[in-house]
């Protein structure tokens, strides 16, 4: 799947759970006078930015929040339950203060995580605050090990799922020579690692052929 596109299928995977989780607090009875509970969930929209790319992503997660908001609110009604997605946008280091505008609003979970500063800003954030974060869309293998909080949670698959299931899938095409290219950080660094170890470990008669780093 195209990964703007997933962003829709995360967003809206995101408010089903919720709602699931909030359904057996509500009275069965669709004859109601008042909601008998409440979910608003907070979303973080990122800014449009200056790229085609970064244009694509900040409207495809707005049109995957409002189709499903819309498709929840009517489903919510049935069983009296007051749905709604309150909405920030903000990107970088101001996502925390979103965050907060939406907590005064009255969200009980952030969605959000566009970039990896912006992930584990809002990690640390939720840890503060003891509120959760599902975090839509950070790949980082660090955000599900050593920069684990418990109030974080994952929609995107981390970078070592793709990795593995890449490796699996052209190795069983019978492509086993490898030459790696990966980004000269600390998380480029990192996939390479993982990316060698699925090859070398769990893939018989695979191997790396050269490797090479570069700045993107």
């Amino acid at each position: 799947m195209h990964k703007v596109s997933a962003f829709r299928v995360q967003v809206v995977a995101v408010l089903l759970a919720a709602f699931a989780w909030a359904v057996p607090t509500a009275a069965p009875s669709v004859a109601q006078d008042a909601p008998t509970a409440v979910i608003h969930m907070g979303l973080i929209l990122p800014t449009a930015g200056t790229t085609p790319l970064q244009a694509a992503i900040a409207k495809s997660a707005l049109d995957g929040a409002q189709y499903a908001e819309d498709d929840f609110q009517l489903n919510a009604e049935l069983v009296g339950i007051d749905f709604k997605i309150l909405r920030e946008t903000a990107s970088g280091a101001a996502v925390t203060a979103a965050a907060d505008r939406l907590l005064a609003q009255g969200a009980f979970g952030i969605m959000g995580g566009f970039t990896y500063q912006e992930a584990k800003a809002l990690a640390d954030w939720s840890k503060a605050k003891n509120i959760p974060f599902i975090n839509l869309a950070v790949a980082n293998d660090l955000l599900r090990n050593e920069q684990c909080v418990p109030t974080m949670f994952h929609m995107a698959p981390s970078a070592a799922m793709y990795l593995d299931a890449l490796a699996g899938w052209f190795v069983r095409s019978n492509l086993r020579q490898w030459y790696i290219v990966y980004e000269d950080t600390e998380e480029g660094r990192a996939q390479y690692e993982r990316l060698r170890y699925s090859i070398r470990e769990r893939h018989f008669g695979a191997r790396e052929v050269d490797r090479k780093s570069t700045r993107l």
